[in-house]
């Protein structure tokens, strides 16, 4: 499937009539429909955009808009407007920052952000997270992860994978696949340890596009003759099956990937509003829209359906805004 983005630059797109129409809005205050108007403003302008919008409001007010609409919308809306207003390297960078220094560490957030991401925007995150921590994410991992889960999140943190190469011989692509499915093959068809299993997925999973993993994948099944998921189960526990199991769904379909994280993020008392804002808005200029049908596919009702629920009001019509388009 390919990737649908939900936000795209606005092609009328003036950074001083939105920064007017924001303060028109927040100084009428009429009936909630200013709140509406914001809003509307917000979801369907690019961060491209909103990072100028920013820029016009303050050469004209002389405030900080981002601290006036947190102001103004409340302490509900706080996290989802620094969201749409944080460039999506420093946002990345501040969500790994949360998932790392917490109680316990966030590793279902560390591999969602890790694993989706491509090599440029991991290079650029991890120097959003150098600026703004005086720390280097690297060594953070290593700190503060262990084992083979954090071998595996050191492997693709890197930014080395390799990218997609449209002029690569579809020979020489299966060829790869095959060499690299029989190395996968040969722990479990000796009934090598479960450290060589481990130590072996780790290599062949981090390393190659997500093209060519896919058919390598496609190969290795042919020759267990049952999924790669379940075998990940049967040999493996953990955070590195964890870290493997979600690799593999990425690889085989990112967009079922993102769909079963937000179902997730909105599931009853579990519900993980971070975790929803963020899907939401990072992935809203890259892939939303894809997600979005997938959703639907997947569990038969609209996602804006199910984040806005009960409540139309409050950051979750911001999301269901966003998901609209």
């Amino acid at each position: 499937m390919p990737d649908v983005p939900m936000i795209k630059d606005f092609d009328l797109f003036d950074p001083k009539t939105d920064a007017d129409l924001i303060q028109m809005a927040l100084q009428s205050r009429m009936h909630g429909s200013w709140e509406i108007l914001v809003i509307d403003i917000l979801t369907h302008r690019s961060n491209r955009q909103r990072q100028q919008i920013v820029l016009a409001y303050a050469e004209t007010y002389g405030q900080d808009l981002v601290e006036v609409l947190k102001n103004e919308l409340g302490s509900q809306m706080e996290d989802v407007v620094t969201a749409m207003f944080l460039t999506p390297d420093v946002y990345d960078a501040v969500a790994l920052h949360e998932a790392l220094e917490g109680n316990v560490l966030d590793e279902e957030a560390l591999i969602e952000i890790i694993f989706t991401r491509t090599n440029p925007e991991l290079l650029a995150l991890r120097d959003a997270y150098a600026t703004l921590y005086d720390r280097d994410l690297v060594e953070d991992f290593t700190c503060k992860s262990s084992g083979d889960f954090q071998r595996l999140l050191l492997a693709i943190a890197l930014g080395i994978r390799d990218e997609v190469d449209e002029a690569a011989d579809p020979i020489q692509i299966l060829d790869q696949a095959k060499l690299e499915a029989q190395l996968l093959y040969e722990p479990i068809a000796e009934k090598l340890p479960t450290s060589q299993f481990a130590s072996t997925f780790i290599i062949i999973l981090a390393n190659p596009s997500f093209p060519q993993l896919r058919i390598t994948l496609s190969e290795f099944e042919k020759l267990v003759k049952m999924d790669t998921e379940r075998i990940i189960n049967r040999s493996l526990n953990g955070n590195l099956a964890l870290a493997l199991l979600a690799l593999v769904r990425i690889t085989k379909n990112k967009e079922g990937f993102f769909a079963e994280q937000l179902y997730r993020a909105l599931q009853g008392f579990g519900r993980d509003d971070k975790r929803l804002i963020r899907l939401v808005v990072s992935r809203s200029e890259k892939d939303l829209a894809s997600i979005k049908t997938e959703f639907e596919k997947q569990y038969k009702i609209g996602l804006d359906t199910v984040i806005t629920g009960d409540n139309s009001y409050g950051y979750r019509s911001v999301l269901a805004s966003i998901v609209r388009g």
